[in-house]
């Protein structure tokens, strides 16, 4: 990973213009995995990332079992062992090298990354001493993500200066070709092609060296192709050179030696272009994986395990399986408790089963005529494939709950962020930038953990789409929305320090307006692919555990939990109207559309109920009989949304002449009255 860059100080426009986009990457993305695009990277960060993971999931676990905490400062300090070796590394790499972005940068981000480390085992000695303090716990967690952070840039800015490399090569293979069309004798043409056959090769080996370091499928196969062309074009660039510099005024000499120089330069292009693609750093958390990549896994590594493939099994298998078994254990990271450790169990027996299922393999081919060792491999094969459908089934209930909790609210708050703004203060004049960041810094962390886990969310429903051009359209509307999450924080701090600002308040207005329009075109597109039914199931199951929480709330008498339990139960239930209306259109049967609307009806009517006694419960928390009611409300609620989740199957409806079913009609007849008018 770490190796000497030899920057050249030659260049041309355009590779200038896409050596600004390599050093733009990662300024969008939020998520770790979404810069991860080589398997150098990943090599690099496994060990530290693996060591943090270990000491939260300790914390976590002592802290859910209520046992005692484990000591945790023997892998606080492995975390700053190895950090303190990949720091070492990379001032090596600032001392030897001649780029001089290299040299400005990883000096300073390698202290961030030492401090971070340090940081980090000051807090876990710190939570060792208070191991019921709630602010000891968020410091270690905090401290663990910044040290994530930091080594992640020291990596980055690494795989950075490779690009940078071969970039520099792109140009000097590009002027030598213009070098090539200037040539007029044959000594020059021999002297001039010697050194462009040079640039070539060095061009050819380290792109050859970066395609196997890439994760990316695409961007492979992509350099692959250019280099192959590349290759081609070579001996004719050569022959064609030869034939212009014999005869000059010769037109056909002339085409000739102009396609052979196009060839070559639309390969450096391709080149050039798939080192800088967007889909590389900024995008989204899957980005290295194409759209579908878990639904195509699930379904490839099933029938290899078929009676008619499993005897070809080999590292291909492995590497598929790691992949899928990888994708789901991230889905259980961003998972309710009980659902991450189903997965997290099933992922543990996959695993061991892959070392079964080989290990038959081998000792089959070894003993072919053994029929034990074939029935051990056949049944083994089996039960693997068992597993794996079973994960698949758990992640896409784990995705209907991700589904559920991430549109709890939508772009509420963006609006909170946006609000606050640019609501008047008493203060006249321009904001001082401090004063600013205080008033919006609570309510852009709530806006960006928010943003964090919809796109979080969004991409792990693409990975299962089984129809990639949907999974595509997904992964578009992150990456677009990831890149204007990057642009909130700014415009909004612009607009707060002065109001009369108004190309800021315009800015801000179109930030917001964009940041609407994607996140109602994500609602449309997961709604479209997930069963009402099944979202209409969930969202119940979180509904009682929100009305228990604000009976919790009440016992204990804290209205900060009581106003986030309201606010989650207001939340899901406004989206489960969404839905259900959404399914009570597409159904073209007036009669059951008027049956599921009695339902529909009963929870619209409900909603204010819970609404108005919630808050006014918040700013009464000691009031009894406020809470007496609000829970009669919950009640009366969670009712209407379980008569409606029954209602999506017409045998529950209502008799065709109730008086529900006629009072609706006329509601509806009402309605539409007032829309003509």
């Amino acid at each position: 990973m770490f190796k000497k860059s030899t920057s050249r100080k030659k260049g041309t426009a355009t590779s200038s213009r896409h050596r600004k986009e390599v050093e733009n990457r990662g300024h969008h993305g939020r998520g770790v995995q979404s810069t991860i695009q080589t398997r150098s990277i990943e090599r690099a960060l496994a060990p530290i990332a693996a060591q943090v993971s270990q000491l939260i999931i300790l914390n976590e676990t002592a802290e859910r079992e209520g046992g005692k905490l484990p000591n945790l400062i023997p892998f606080a300090q492995t975390v700053l062992r190895a950090t303190e070796e990949l720091v070492q590394v990379g001032h090596k790499m600032a001392r030897d090298t001649d780029d001089e972005k290299l040299q400005r940068e990883m000096p300073e981000v390698c202290d961030a990354s030492i401090a971070a480390g340090r940081s980090m085992l000051m807090a876990v000695q710190r939570l060792q001493a208070e191991p019921l303090s709630e602010p000891a716990r968020d410091n270690m967690v905090t401290a663990a993500r910044r040290l994530l952070e930091t080594t992640m840039k020291v990596l980055l800015i690494s795989d950075d200066a490779e690009v940078h490399r071969i970039l520099d090569t792109c140009d000097w293979v590009t002027e030598g070709l213009q070098n090539m069309r200037a040539v007029g004798s044959m000594k020059e043409l021999v002297t001039t092609f010697k050194d462009f056959t040079e640039s070539v090769l060095t061009l050819c080996d380290l792109c050859d060296k970066r395609q196997q370091d890439l994760n990316d499928p695409q961007k492979k196969e992509r350099i692959l192709s250019a280099l192959s062309g590349l290759k081609r074009a070579m001996p004719l660039l050569n022959s064609s050179m030869q034939s212009y510099v014999k005869y000059p005024t010769n037109v056909q000499a002339k085409a000739s030696r102009d396609y052979s120089c196009k060839q070559v330069g639309e390969c450096v292009r391709q080149i050039t272009e798939a080192l800088t693609q967007a889909s590389s750093r900024g995008q989204n958390t899957v980005t290295h994986e194409r759209p579908g990549h878990f639904a195509h896994n699930m379904e490839k590594l099933v029938e290899l395990l078929s009676p008619n493939m499993r005897f070809k099994l080999d590292k291909g298998f492995d590497d598929v399986l790691e992949q899928t078994v990888r994708h789901g254990m991230s889905i259980a990271a961003s998972s309710r408790e009980d659902i991450r450790d189903e997965i997290v169990s099933v992922c543990k027996q996959i695993l061991q089963l892959r070392s079964d299922v080989m290990k038959d393999l081998e000792a089959l081919q070894d003993n072919p005529s053994y029929s034990q060792l074939n029935s051990d491999f056949k049944e083994s094969c089996e039960r693997l494939a068992h597993d794996l459908l079973t994960l698949e089934s758990l992640a896409k209930g784990a995705l209907v709950h991700q589904v559920v909790d991430a549109f709890t609210e939508t772009t509420e708050p963006l609006d909170r962020l946006v609000k606050t703004s640019t609501v008047r203060l008493k203060e006249k004049g321009p904001l001082r930038e401090d004063i600013c960041t205080k008033l919006l810094q609570p309510l852009d962390d709530a806006f960006h953990d928010h943003a964090d886990g919809l796109l979080q969310m969004a991409s792990f429903v693409a990975a299962s789409c089984v129809d990639s051009n949907q999974g595509q359209e997904i992964l578009t509307l992150v990456s677009n929305m990831e890149q204007l999450d990057a642009d909130v924080f700014p415009s909004c701090l612009a607009v707060r320090r002065d109001l009369t600002n108004k190309g800021a308040v315009e800015h801000l207005k179109l930030v917001r307006r964009e940041w609407h329009s994607g996140v109602h075109q994500l609602v449309d597109i997961v709604d479209a692919l997930i069963e009402a039914r099944r979202f209409l199931e969930v969202s119940e199951s979180c509904l009682e555990k929100d009305v228990e929480e604000c009976r919790q709330a009440g016992l204990i008498s804290d209205a900060e939990l009581l106003s986030e339990a309201v606010s989650n139960i207001l939340g899901r239930c406004k989206r489960v109207l969404q839905v259900a209306k959404q399914h009570q259109d597409q159904n073209e049967d007036a009669v059951y559309r008027n049956g599921l609307q009695v339902f529909i009806s009963q929870l619209e009517n409900a909603l204010p109920l819970v609404k108005n006694g919630g808050h006014y419960s918040v700013g009464n928390i000691q009031n009894k009989r406020a809470m007496a009611a609000l829970s009669e409300h919950n009640y009366h609620l969670m009712q209407c949304v379980h008569n409606l989740c029954s209602g999506l199957d017409a045998s529950n409806h209502p008799d065709i002449l109730s008086p529900l079913r006629g009072g609706v009609r006329g509601h509806q007849a009402t309605a539409n009255q007032d829309s003509l008018g």
